[in-house]
């Protein structure tokens, strides 16, 4: 690890406007209604450059623009996928960050409480990373174990919207998962993108992670009388079963969601009326989530419950995080996409 790493801090991932917008509505959050103070840092490749505009605004912010194409960086990335998504930054920007323990968000995730904590939460600093779950398993007869060498055990996936990393503990594991990352023509046959990598290349080195125990909630609307969750739900690692505390608001779903569904009337756009999270979500692996297509077109998460399984628990959002929705909006947030 480069000498001249150090500090706590913040990085995100930008490009198209897009996601610097959607990052800019993080930073903000961050700064305005949560009183964050970590430093902060958006990633870019060279030929999606933030305009002059953005740019004072992330500066304003105390956030800096970082460009992953200057050849000084341990892990440049010059050019980029033949592909959309450019899923290989990830690793490249947390690698290149000039902090030493850094938290890592994805550009549409919004942290709902400051972040800073889990810097010194007990999880992290026995480990050097934190991760949370995703709502799907390896399938056992996925070749990426006989590839890394590793057994298949009964446990969720990673979700890498946001990640806390130590780079001095986690320095190799780290350059395994920029590998797998970089050669995404082989590992990507294995793995759903980016986010497994880590876990995996973790995993595949020995190296202590801590998977924080609450399963991934929802929020959403009701469509027709049934929940549609469009928004990922993590929480706070250590939390207790009957009292989860949501960290982070992993709008994954929304953006694809024509935001007419979410405008009633001349009231604002309001896509969060329910927050969803099983009543035993702590180190369970029965759990199933469901992906569905509403009645109305929508993609839809829910909780499929069979019989004799505990029931989901469902509260009003607003309630559950108040102000968030409203400052969301209020600091330029984006909530459905906007059709013709």
């Amino acid at each position: 690890m480069p000498s001249t790493t150090s500090g706590r801090g913040i990085v995100l991932v930008a490009g198209n406007r897009d996601t610097f917008d959607r990052t800019l509505t993080a930073i903000k959050l961050l700064r305005h209604m949560h009183h964050c103070q970590l430093s902060i840092e958006v990633w870019h490749l060279s030929d999606e450059q933030p305009s002059e505009h953005m740019r004072q605004e992330l500066e304003s912010l105390g956030a800096t623009p970082r460009d992953l194409s200057d050849p000084q960086l341990v892990r440049p990335i010059i050019h980029r996928r033949n592909a959309d998504k450019q899923f290989q930054i990830k690793a490249a920007a947390v690698i290149n960050s000039a902090f030493k323990e850094v938290l890592y968000l994805d550009s549409d995730n919004v942290p709902a409480h400051d972040p800073t904590f889990l810097f010194d939460t007990a999880e992290y600093k026995a480990t050097g990373a934190l991760f949370w779950p995703d709502f799907w398993k390896t399938h056992g007869e996925n070749k990426i174990f006989d590839v890394l060498d590793i057994p298949c055990e009964d446990e969720w996936e990673q979700e890498s919207g946001q990640m806390v990393i130590d780079k001095e503990k986690s320095w190799v594991p780290l350059q395994l998962a920029w590998y797998m990352q970089k050669h995404y023509e082989i590992y990507f046959q294995f793995l759903n993108g980016d986010k497994d990598t880590f876990k995996y290349a973790w995993k595949a080195l020995d190296m202590p992670y801590h998977m924080t125990e609450a399963f991934v909630g929802m929020a959403g609307t009701m469509v027709n009388n049934r929940f549609c969750g469009h928004t990922m739900l993590q929480y706070a690692p250590g939390s207790d079963q009957d009292d989860d505390t949501i960290l982070f608001v992993h709008a994954n779903l929304l953006k694809i969601t024509d935001r007419k569904h979410f405008i009633h009337g001349d009231q604002p756009e309001h896509p969060w009326d329910l927050a969803k999270r099983s009543s035993m979500s702590h180190a369970n692996t029965w759990i199933k989530p469901e992906f569905y297509v509403s009645t109305q077109g929508q993609a839809c998460m829910d909780f499929t419950h069979r019989q004799g399984e505990p029931d989901a628990i469902t509260e009003d959002f607003d309630s559950v995080l108040p102000d968030f929705q409203t400052n969301y909006f209020k600091y330029g947030g984006i909530g459905g996409e906007t059709r013709s």
